[in-house]
């Protein structure tokens, strides 16, 4: 799973660094202590896992949290309990309190490896139906139709 770091003291971060970096289900990509720098990131290189403290300058944690997309999980890091329904209410995966130890991180792995397996299982199973005959539409697994905003955007597909 490809995991990035984003957490503004630089101790903590190194520690966390070494220990993604020793666990054989994580691809460590990347370290910041920018919550800005690591988003812009994102949207250019894709994470399946973000480690993501709170309170940060620039923009909070669960700022962030909100322009991540849905398939990338997020294990919150921080010092501060008051945070932890909002942060589930973003979906979080794990929230870790501080001081984070090694054992933390370990014992979370599990939960993630489940969440990923989850999510890829989710994309395979997903399709969708087209019709060219009579007729062109698209419908999704469910049988819904996929309405198209603008006539312009549907006529980009063949008919």
């Amino acid at each position: 799973m490809r995991t990035i770091l984003i957490e503004d003291e630089h101790h903590i971060l190194g520690m966390m660094e070494r220990i993604v970096k020793e666990e054989p289900s994580l691809e460590w990509v990347g370290s910041f202590q920018s919550p800005v720098q690591a988003l812009t990131f994102i949207q250019e290189h894709p994470v399946d896992l973000v480690f993501l403290d709170i309170e940060m300058p620039e923009m909070t944690g669960l700022e962030l949290a909100t322009y991540l997309p849905e398939r990338t999980q997020v294990v919150f890091t921080t010092a501060h309990q008051q945070y932890a329904v909002e942060a589930f209410n973003l979906h979080a995966t794990h929230y870790l309190l501080k001081p984070i130890t090694e054992q933390m991180i370990h014992n979370v792995i599990p939960r993630i490896i489940q969440r990923y397996e989850a999510i890829q299982q989710k994309n395979l199973n997903q399709s969708c139906r087209i019709q060219f005959l009579d007729r062109f539409s698209v419908r999704t697994q469910d049988g819904n139709l996929v309405k198209w905003p603008t006539q312009k955007q549907k006529s980009y597909l063949p008919t």
